[in-house]
C-alpha cells in the first residue's frame, strides 16, 4: 500500500508528471469520468452526463489542497469535435433543502479537426479546486455539460477527470460560502442592461471572519455589431467593496501562446477571457477585511465606518460591466458564475508554499517552456498572514551541488508569483531528477515545511557538436513587420545576437556558430512590432499578429513560411531536420547545448528562386541541400 501511495504521489502531485508534493499525508486520487464519450445534442445545443462519485469522508481527516487533472481526447470510434464550445463541470449540491449547481470548472473545447482518432491524441490540464474541498465529501453528484450543435453521429470526444487531494491541515478554515446572484448573460441591450443581472450583494461578516474570497468565472461570447461582442471585444469589469474599487480589468486573454498548439480554426486570435482548447481559470480576489486589494495587488486600509458602510460587520459587494450598446445582431453574452467564501485567520504567520514547477517539467502542458538547461521556473505562494518580502530557494539536479536563488518582492496573503531561478543546470550529471526547495522565508525558517520541496523529471535539450547547427527559414510576406530572432547565451546571461530585419518571402540558410560548452536559447518570435502591438492594445482588438509563419486565416494576406533547425554531423555530413510546425502562434523557442568557437552571426537572405510547397517540407530541404552542394 505504501508503494502504491508513493507512486500516486510521484506521478500526479502538483501540476505535472513526476512532481512530488511533500505532505504530512498522502496525495489521494479519485477517478471520476474515465474516457467517457461525450457528444452534442443539436436539438438543444447542449448535452449532459451525470455520475455519482464516492469522495473521502472528512470526519476524521482534512485536506489542504485539491485539484482536477482534466484530460480531453479524440474518441477512438469518432472524429474529434470541430468547434470551440463551452463545457462546464458542476456539483449538484443541496443547501438549505434547495438544490444548487456549483460550477467547479469551465473548459472551451479545441478546434479538433486538426487531429484524427487514429492519432490517439489527448491533452490534459490542471485546475485547482481547494475552495470547494468541503463540498467534495461522501457521495457527490457530478454533471458534465457539453455545449454545441455539431453532428453527433460521427463527431465526439472522450473526457477524463481525476481529483487529487493533499492530506493535511487547511491553511485557513472555511467558515461559510454562498453562490452570488450574478449571471451577467445578455450584454449591450439598452432595454435590458446587464446590470439588471448584477445586483449589489450585502453580506454579514462576524469578527471571526479574517478574509473573504470573491471567485469569478466569466467568459464572453457572441458576435454583434459594432464591436463583435462579446467574443472579440475587450470590455472592462469593475469590482467594488464598501464603495471602494478593489479591481478593474479587461475581460481579455492572449491566445497566441496557447500550450495546446497548433489547432484548426482561429486558435491564435485573442478572445474575451478564453482561448480554444484551454481551461478557463477563475479570477480570485482575496481581501483581508480591513484592507483593500487594488489592480496592482497592493493592500491598504478600508474605512469600514464610511458613509457607505456604517456597520463594521456588514459589507456591500458590487460588480459592474462597462457600458455598451449593440446596434445589430445583439447576441453578446457574458455567462458568469460567482462565489463568496468567508475564511478565518490563517493557520500560520510565516508560510511560503512551493506550488508548481513549470520548468523543467516534461508535462506537455508546459511544452513551450521545456526542455531547459538553465533558469528553472517555479511558482511560489504566500499562505501565511505575514507579507512575504524575501524567499531563498535551493535547486539543482540530483547529485550536483545545489544553487541558491533569493526572490525579493512583496506578496500579501494568498498571492502568487512566478520565479525564474537564475543558474545553469549541470547537464553532465547522469540523473533525470530536478530538485527545488524553499530554505528561508523573510530571513527565518518557514513555519510549515511540508509544501516546501518538489522534484520533477529532467530531460536535457539536445547536445550538439561544434558548428553543426543551421537555421533554415522561409519568411512570409509580413516578416519585416512581425519577425524577431535572437540567440541567448544562458550560460552568461547575455544576448549573442538579434535580428529584426527580415526580407519578405526569402530563404535564410545560415550556420549558427556558438561558444564552447554553453547553454543556449534561440527564439523566433512573431509578435509583431511594438507599434503594432500598441495599436491593438489601444483598440482593445484581437491581436492578429501572433499567427506564426503559416496560418490559414491570414494566409491570403501574409503568405506561408516555414522554419527548421538542421543538425549536420561534422564527420559524416548527415543532416537531421528538426522542423517546427509553422502554425506556432506567438513564438518558437529552441534550446540546445553545444561546444565550438564563436565566429559571429549575420543572417543573409537567399531569395526564393522556385516555388516550394510548404506542406511538402522535403521539397524545402531539397532546395537547401542543393544550395549546400553548390557552396561546396
Amino acid at each position: 500500500m505504501k508503494k502504491l501511495l508513493l507512486l500516486i504521489c510521484i506521478w500526479t502531485s502538483s501540476w505535472g508528471y513526476f512532481s512530488i508534493f511533500a505532505s504530512v499525508g498522502d496525495t489521494l486520487k479519485i477517478q471520476t469520468f474515465d474516457k467517457t464519450e461525450i457528444i452534442t445534442d443539436p436539438s438543444k445545443g447542449w448535452n449532459e452526463y451525470q455520475i455519482k462519485v464516492a469522495f473521502p469522508s472528512q470526519k476524521r481527516r482534512s485536506f489542504q489542497k485539491a485539484w482536477i487533472r482534466f484530460t480531453f481526447a479524440c474518441h477512438p470510434k469518432r472524429r474529434c469535435g470541430e468547434w470551440d464550445t463551452v463545457n462546464k463541470l458542476f456539483i449538484e449540491h443541496k443547501k438549505d433543502s434547495l438544490s444548487q449547481r456549483i460550477e467547479l470548472m469551465r473548459f472551451i473545447t479545441p478546434y479538433g479537426s486538426y487531429w484524427h482518432s487514429k492519432d490517439d491524441w489527448s491533452f490534459a490540464w490542471n485546475y485547482e479546486i481547494t475552495d470547494f474541498i468541503p463540498l467534495l465529501k461522501d457521495s457527490v453528484s457530478l454533471v458534465y455539460r457539453h455545449g454545441g450543435y455539431e453532428d453527433n453521429k460521427t463527431k465526439g470526444w472522450a473526457i477524463s477527470a481525476d481529483f487529487f487531494f493533499v492530506e493535511g491541515p487547511p491553511f485557513r478554515r472555511l467558515l461559510s460560502w454562498e453562490l452570488l446572484p450574478w449571471t451577467g448573460k445578455a450584454y449591450g441591450l439598452p432595454e435590458d442592461p446587464i446590470q439588471n443581472r448584477l445586483p449589489d450583494v450585502s453580506f454579514h461578516a462576524s469578527d471571526e471572519v479574517h478574509s473573504i474570497r470573491c471567485q469569478l468565472i466569466q467568459t464572453g461570447h457572441g458576435m454583434d455589431k459594432p464591436d463583435n461582442c462579446a467574443e472579440f471585444c475587450a470590455k472592462r469589469r469593475y469590482l467594488w467593496l464598501d464603495g471602494e474599487l478593489i479591481n478593474q480589468r479587461y475581460l481579455w486573454k492572449k491566445c497566441g501562446n496557447n500550450p495546446l498548439f497548433p489547432q484548426a480554426g482561429t486558435w491564435t486570435i485573442d478572445r474575451a477571457n478564453w482561448c480554444p482548447g484551454q481551461v478557463v481559470y477563475p479570477d480570485n480576489y482575496d481581501i483581508i477585511l480591513g484592507s483593500k486589494v487594488n489592480s496592482s495587488q497592493d493592500t491598504r486600509p478600508i474605512d469600514k465606518y464610511s458613509k457607505n458602510n456604517p456597520d463594521p460587520n456588514t459589507h456591500l459587494l458590487r460588480m459592474e460591466m462597462e457600458s455598451y450598446t449593440a446596434s445589430a445582431k445583439r447576441e453578446a453574452n457574458y455567462p458568469l458564475s460567482a462565489y463568496l467564501f468567508k475564511y478565518g485567520k490563517p493557520r500560520f504567520q510565516r508560510e511560503a508554499s512551493l506550488e508548481e514547477v513549470i520548468a523543467p517539467n516534461p508535462d506537455p502542458l508546459y511544452g513551450r517552456y521545456n526542455p531547459i538547461c538553465a533558469d528553472p521556473v517555479v511558482v511560489i505562494q504566500n499562505k501565511g498572514a505575514e507579507v512575504l518580502y524575501a524567499v531563498r530557494l535551493r535547486f539543482g539536479l540530483l547529485g550536483s551541488k545545489l544553487q541558491a536563488h533569493t526572490w525579493e518582492g512583496k506578496l500579501s496573503f494568498m498571492q502568487k508569483d512566478t520565479v525564474i531561478l537564475k543558474g545553469l543546470l549541470d547537464w553532465t550529471q547522469e540523473t533525470d531528477i530536478f530538485r527545488v526547495f524553499i530554505e528561508i522565508v523573510n530571513g527565518y525558517e518557514d513555519e510549515y515545511e511540508s509544501n516546501n520541496a518538489m522534484q520533477t523529471q529532467y530531460i536535457p535539450p539536445p547536445i550538439q557538436s561544434p558548428g553543426s547547427l543551421r537555421l533554415a527559414l522561409l519568411t512570409n510576406k509580413s516578416s519585416q513587420e512581425e519577425n524577431f530572432l535572437y540567440l541567448q547565451d544562458l550560460s552568461q546571461d547575455r544576448t549573442v545576437f538579434s535580428n529584426h530585419e527580415f526580407l519578405p518571402e526569402a530563404y535564410y540558410d545560415d550556420e549558427i556558430p556558438t561558444l564552447p560548452g554553453r547553454c543556449y536559447s534561440l527564439v523566433f518570435s512573431d509578435e509583431g512590432s511594438p507599434q503594432a502591438q500598441q495599436e491593438y492594445a489601444l483598440k482593445n482588438a484581437p491581436d492578429l499578429y501572433t499567427d506564426g509563419l503559416s496560418y490559414w486565416y491570414t494566409a491570403k494576406k501574409e503568405g506561408k513560411g516555414s522554419i527548421a533547425f538542421v543538425y549536420v554531423d561534422p564527420i559524416s555530413g548527415i543532416k537531421k531536420y528538426h522542423p517546427y510546425n509553422p502554425d506556432f502562434g506567438t513564438r518558437v523557442v529552441h534550446r540546445f547545448i553545444t561546444s565550438g568557437e564563436v565566429l559571429g552571426y549575420l543572417p543573409t537572405p537567399w531569395q526564393r528562386t522556385k516555388s516550394v510547397s510548404l506542406y511538402k517540407l522535403s521539397e524545402f530541404y531539397k532546395c537547401l541541400s542543393s544550395r549546400w552542394k553548390k557552396q561546396k
